[in-house]
């Protein structure tokens, strides 16, 4: 009897078995957001569309060069087959 009197005071103790404290739910662990920031968040989302753009045209202009230099050594591979 005083095996099971101690084992249920250990049991007591510890966090898993402890059924007073209610589960914790989805909702409750979700941060809420303050809605103070909205003008840095439109700042950084600015910023961040104008990079993306930027690089666009980097890869675009990258692109247009690859081909140039491809159509470049077609034709100079096409001199040589001439000569």
């Amino acid at each position: 009897m005083r095996t099971r009197n101690v084992l249920g005071l250990l049991l007591s103790f510890c966090p898993r078995f402890r059924s007073a404290e209610p589960p914790v739910t989805a909702a409750a662990m979700r941060a809420s957001i303050p809605p103070c920031n909205a003008s840095a968040d439109d700042t950084r989302k600015t910023i961040l569309e104008d990079e993306l753009a930027s690089g666009g045209r980097q890869l675009a202009d990258a692109q247009a060069e690859l081909r140039g230099a491809k159509a470049l050594s077609a034709s100079a591979g096409s001199v040589e087959e001439n000569c």
